[in-house]
């Protein structure tokens, strides 16, 4: 006897040389003159569809979270991570990647004559109407802007590295802390305890470069700036071994990079009670005790 396996796939389009990944962009994260469809090939046959699929569904969802780091409102001036909205490097790039994507344009390697100034054009026409000084430098330029001009003309860098915050922003994302409303105060707990690594260090950092001095600085600033108890440290360190984990396995880093946080243990709670000091009972005391009896 045999069974036949049915598996569904969500956001899965026929076309006509296969299949591809169609799934639309959160309304709130549309930009004008860009299509509201996140689209990618899949395949032609149903086992390059499925062994594709997880992997396009994992880039859409690091996708929305590069462009919710678009939105200047959420950046933070300090660099320290206080949400998963922040805007962390990683997150502009991506969002950048897709940018060029969206306007038809390569995101690596050779860039052909008719595509350079296509590119050339389209910079022109987005710093058009942002005033020049008499040098020609363009002044005021919002930070967004100035990026995606720069990567039109000259490129995309070398992607930057994972960073707590991008773990942070992919595992409530995965674990759906914003979709569910019974999840608000583990949400809120997450993004605090991820908070104070930054709060702690004054930057937020890359999960491959986070090294175990740092990690102990963490504690210490837990302990001794805000006065937590030892087993509410632990607590936040076991969100923080969690959020870390998490971001390694989902930016490719479990192998290289090992967690800073395990085995590492909050020092414990002072005892504040005062022993008192007692002397032990002399000869004639004892006699004295044992002759009332």
């Amino acid at each position: 006897m045999s069974f036949k396996v049915t598996i569904e796939l969500k956001h899965v389009q026929p076309t006509s040389s296969g299949k591809r990944y169609r799934r639309r962009i959160p309304k709130d994260l549309q930009t004008t003159g860009a299509s509201p469809w996140f689209l990618r090939p899949l395949g032609s046959t149903d086992a390059e569809v499925i062994h594709n699929h997880p992997k396009v569904e994992k880039e859409y969802l690091q996708y929305v979270d590069a462009l919710r780091g678009w939105n200047p409102s959420s950046a933070s001036s300090s660099g320290t991570v206080k949400a998963s909205g922040d805007n962390t490097a990683l997150q502009r790039h991506l969002g950048l990647k897709e940018h060029l994507r969206s306007l038809g344009f390569t995101t690596e390697g050779y860039v052909s004559e008719p595509e350079a100034a296509a590119r050339d054009a389209e910079a022109d026409a987005l710093l058009s109407g942002y005033p020049q000084d008499h040098q020609g430098n363009y002044v005021g330029l919002p930070d967004h802007v100035y990026q995606k001009a720069k990567g039109l003309i000259g490129g995309l860098p070398e992607a930057p590295g994972a960073t707590m915050g991008d773990a942070l922003a992919s595992y409530i994302e995965t674990k759906g802390l914003r979709r569910d409303p019974s999840s608000k105060a583990r949400l809120r707990s997450v993004e605090r305890t991820v908070g104070f690594v930054s709060e702690a260090l004054g930057f937020d950092p890359e999960l491959r470069g986070l090294k175990r001095q740092e990690a102990r600085s963490v504690v210490e600033y837990m302990q001794g700036s805000l006065g937590m108890k030892a087993a509410t440290c632990s607590r936040y360190l076991n969100d923080l071994r969690a959020v870390f984990n998490h971001g390694c396995a989902e930016f490719d880093l479990i192998r290289q990079t090992p967690n800073p946080f395990l085995g590492l243990n909050p020092k414990a709670d002072r005892i504040s009670a005062k022993i008192e000091k007692r002397q032990p009972l002399t000869t004639s005391e004892i006699d004295a005790v044992t002759r009332s009896e």
